[in-house]
């Protein structure tokens, strides 16, 4: 669950003109600040009793019914939050938007334009007499000198917190000795307090991240693959990317341990394809290259393509079995 506050903007261009079209302002929706100041529990302390809360980052939403465009931000509560404490959530956000955003205009780009977003806090400001109010009741209404809204609550689950420097540590380790089959480091890890599923995504989308299991049956380490599983590891994981271990096993029997040790071939990654239909996608990647590559090249595609087909033969055959 989420707490959503909302306050309507104006919005001007880097001249000062008013930006009203509500086509324009549409497109603006959905932007995110992400400076630091725009996590609202950042300067928090003690300003709600007791609550224990992760900040949504601030984003601008456009509200088709009223064609007004809204500064939004929310609250992950670890657990119910009173009625007191919505009503202290309520104040200390009234008062950031009042002391912080409404006195310094967030500055954003959309494409090449530049923009200034002023935080609409009180009705006789100028230009807040051309946006309209948040256009839905809410029993937890603000004063009446404010037009903030909230809170609202949105079904959504709660983010996990920043991973600390011991747990990047550990899964940097793990990862290290779990690609290079390191076993006898894996095990010091793991006895030492180390979670076995340990995973930090990278602040690089480009690179690759997996549990030890992941990159053991990536990299065919049967006796660290066996370790894994005898530890309880998570046979169904998925990397960062949204693929689940059994699309990243290297060899068919790989993909049959991993079968054994619960992983569903049904799961599918973040492309709707489940471990077969990827499967076949790889297969036909190499099989369509063959016309590409000129001798020794072609054999070597064509074992490639094999091998997955391979996989999906194992796959099959799990499932039939199944039945």
């Amino acid at each position: 669950m989420r707490l959503d506050y909302y306050c309507p903007v104006i919005v001007r261009t880097a001249k000062g003109k008013a930006v009203t079209n509500a086509a324009k302002l549409k497109k603006l929706g959905g932007y995110i600040c992400d400076d630091e100041g725009a996590d609202f529990t950042t300067f928090m302390d003690n300003d709600v009793d007791g609550a224990d809360l992760i900040g949504a980052p601030l984003e601008l939403e456009f509200i088709a019914k009223s064609n007004s465009l809204f500064a939004r931000v929310g609250f992950y509560p670890a657990q119910p939050v009173s009625e007191a404490q919505r009503g202290q959530l309520t104040d200390y956000v009234i008062g950031q938007f009042l002391d912080g955003f409404g006195s310094h205009p967030l500055a954003i780009r959309k494409g090449l334009s530049r923009y200034h977003v002023t935080f609409v806090t009180d009705p006789h400001i100028d230009g807040a007499d051309t946006v309209t109010p948040y256009p839905y009741e809410s029993e937890h209404a603000a004063p009446d000198y404010a037009y903030i809204r909230g809170p609202f609550e949105i079904n959504t689950p709660r983010p996990q917190p920043k991973p600390s420097r011991k747990i990047v540590s550990q899964a940097q380790k793990m990862q290290i000795a779990a690609t290079n089959g390191d076993l006898s480091t894996v095990k010091i890890l793991i006895e030492n307090g180390c979670p076995v599923d340990v995973m930090v995504i990278p602040e690089e989308s480009f690179l690759t991240a997996m549990t030890a299991l992941g990159w053991a049956a990536n990299r065919a380490h049967m006796d660290m693959l066996t370790y894994l599983i005898a530890r309880g590891a998570n046979p169904n994981a998925k990397t960062n990317r949204g693929d689940t271990i059994l699309m990243m096993a290297e060899t068919p029997e790989i993909v049959q341990l991993l079968l054994d040790a619960g992983a569903d071939p049904n799961l599918k990654n973040e492309s709707n394809m489940d471990a077969i239909a990827y499967y076949r996608d790889q297969a036909s990647f190499f099989e369509d290259s063959d016309d590409d590559e000129p001798g020794p090249a072609i054999s070597a595609d064509a074992a490639l393509g094999k091998t997955y087909h391979d996989k999906i033969a194992t796959i099959e055959t799990w499932l039939t079995a199944q039945i």
